[in-house]
């Protein structure tokens, strides 16, 4: 679905910000204001989880905001930094 490629797409850009600011999950959960249990859920990929909203707002905490844009059907998600 098109909601679940978003949230793929923002889950890539969260594991990114975190490796390249060198932090562990509970520096991550610390950022974002999430439980480290949450964290680890995250990153395993349970995106059922977390709504795009809640993602978007981790990537914001992280300094790394991003736009979702639908294009159509051959391309339907964008995610882009801003």
């Amino acid at each position: 679905s098109d909601e679940l490629d978003a949230k793929g797409e923002l889950l890539v850009r969260i594991h990114r910000v975190m490796r390249t600011r060198g932090l562990n999950q509970s520096q991550l959960a610390s950022v974002i204001g999430m439980d480290r249990s949450e964290v680890s859920k995250l990153l395993r990929g349970d995106l059922g989880r977390f709504s795009i909203e809640r993602m978007m707002k981790a990537l914001r905490d992280l300094g790394a905001p991003v736009r979702i844009s639908w294009i159509d059907e051959a391309s339907p998600v964008v995610v882009s930094g801003i």
